[in-house]
């Protein structure tokens, strides 16, 4: 039976379609998989084509300002207003030729060869998170960033930037070198960060268990401080040793080293002592959860201060591969939770958030063209 489907209906329609059940599902998965890989490579196409098109214009631009004469910080501007005004009369319908937008298109095609945004993908990335990196002067840390700004969002960008991650990634003082065999200490040493930005919480906590509970409240962006790849396992998880019970405060698992991470919480200055409780606890979950595969446990103790000396001295007597890094919440960053935007910042937010829209306009066409196809494979032939 088949229920007719008539304009004036715009509930959804059944077919009885003569398979069983099991049979159209898998049919109906693996359509409905390929359309959405459709749709991802159509916004990815979309973006390259889009930013591809900015770094031809700010190419043009930067030969112009290179080839005109001497007083080229009155030349500069002119043909910058020039091409916009132009540009905005050609294409009336079409945003983002703005004299901000072209000139970050300039600094685009400066900032990276045409053949460098297509191997290192930064044509892959938004506009927006572009426009981030273009803010980075040294082209060694913006490169860094960039290699990485595909994995954010854009306000995730930003807070690494503006907390300098380059220089905290992989800088705890620990004791890899001495405990791990020399390519495992380095891939070790990553995962650490010092200092560790915490800023979604505010305010000091008083307890230990204070800062666990607030780090915890929002475990998401507590993993993206921890970096990529990390899993929470639990918290306050029991370890048997002999006849007595001990708990680690958090654990982790990170996939893509393929090893346990205990994370022990401390409110106020590095004490020795901590150091040797968290000894036990990496000796013990690697003893007891880590399997034959996986790389060995390692320990990052979080402490709100420390004294270099003492870490140095005491992590020389510690067998277990322990980190030690300090922790930082919002109350001691210079950042505002809401800064304040002047009206230029302003429209410039708007006009990127313009021309997003009109790349997620042009890659609906194409993904309706692709959806097209699939329901009438002839069309395609």
């Amino acid at each position: 039976m088949v229920v007719e489907d008539t304009p004036s209906s715009n509930l959804p329609q059944t077919v009885d379609t003569g398979l069983p059940d099991a049979g159209y599902a898998g049919v109906l998965a693996d359509i409905k998989a390929r359309v959405d890989a459709a749709r991802v490579r159509a916004l990815r196409a979309a973006n390259a084509e889009l930013m591809g098109v900015y770094w031809h214009i700010g190419r043009h631009i930067a030969e112009q300002e290179d080839a005109a004469p001497v007083k080229r910080g009155h030349t500069a501007p002119k043909i910058i207003a020039r091409l916009s005004a132009d540009l905005r009369a050609a294409y009336p319908d079409t945003t983002g030729f703005s004299v901000r937008n072209l000139t970050y298109m300039r600094d685009f095609s400066r900032a990276w060869t045409e053949e460098s945004i297509l191997q290192r993908g930064v044509a892959t990335l938004p506009w927006g998170s572009i426009i981030e990196l273009l803010g980075i002067r040294d082209p060694d840390i913006r490169a860094w960033y960039a290699e990485r700004a595909g994995e954010w969002t854009r306000p995730v960008l930003q807070h690494h930037i503006a907390n300098d991650l380059h220089l905290s990634q992989g800088a705890a003082p620990s004791n890899f070198e001495r405990a791990l065999p020399p390519g495992d200490a380095e891939a070790a040493q990553a995962l650490t960060r010092d200092p560790l930005i915490v800023d979604f919480i505010r305010g000091a906590p008083g307890r230990e268990r204070d800062l666990e509970l607030a780090l915890l409240a929002d475990i998401e962006r507590f993993m993206t401080a921890l970096g990529k790849g990390f899993s929470f396992y639990g918290r306050q998880l029991a370890l048997t040793v002999g006849d007595r019970e001990f708990a680690t405060d958090l654990l982790f698992y990170h996939h893509p080293q393929r090893r346990f991470v205990v994370i022990e919480l401390k409110i106020g200055e590095f004490d020795p002592e901590h150091a040797g409780k968290l000894n036990f606890y990496v000796s013990t979950v690697d003893d007891q959860l880590a399997g034959e595969d996986d790389a060995p446990t390692i320990g990052i103790l979080l402490c709100a201060t420390r004294d270099e000396a003492v870490t140095e001295m005491t992590l020389r007597g510690i067998s277990s591969p322990i980190a030690v890094a300090r922790w930082k919440t919002g109350s001691e960053m210079t950042m505002t939770e809401e800064p304040s935007v002047s009206p230029g910042m302003r429209a410039a937010l708007q006009e990127m958030r313009d021309v997003e829209v009109e790349l997620t306009a042009f890659a609906t066409r194409q993904i309706a063209a692709i959806e097209k196809s699939t329901a009438d494979p002839s069309r395609s032939s």
